[in-house]
């Protein structure tokens, strides 16, 4: 028995009362973070860097991928949330892209409770992201 358990359950009577105050014991949780992207592998530039840093991550946090597809990544660390694709132009699939992955996290948060502690997008995928990251390559912007 830790020494703050001992102190808390002296300080609330017998070890019945205390568990009904405290309730059950849980082991703490790692925190969740949501990846927002329409894919990620490791062929691409920004993709790759996704990949990478999911990762890195995966071993002390909880990462849940919301994306078309997914390749390259380990998925016994990871949960994806395949968000199905919609053929036709590129700007009518961005757009269903850009709406889907928005209610797939919103009925996951809403019916299935999960609420992720951070929200991460390589760009413009989603309006709530707390994370965006950008890439940028010098090599394309030098004047020749």
């Amino acid at each position: 028995m830790s020494r703050l358990s001992a102190i808390v359950r002296f300080e609330l009577g017998r070890g019945d009362q205390a568990r009904r105050f405290l309730g059950p014991r849980r082991p703490m949780s790692k925190p969740r973070i949501a990846v927002v992207s329409p894919f990620i592998d490791k062929r691409h530039g920004t993709e790759r860097a996704v990949a990478e840093c999911v990762q890195r991550l995966a071993g002390d946090y909880d990462i849940h991928v919301y994306s078309t597809r997914v390749e390259d990544l380990n998925f016994e660390t990871i949960t994806w949330h395949r968000i199905p694709a919609l053929p036709g132009p590129h700007l009518f699939g961005y757009l269903w892209w850009f709406m889907a992955n928005h209610l797939w996290r919103w009925w996951d948060q809403r019916i299935r409770g999960f609420k992720p502690a951070v929200v991460f997008s390589p760009g413009i995928n989603c309006l709530d992201a707390d994370v965006i990251m950008c890439t940028w390559s010098s090599r394309n912007c030098v004047n020749k």
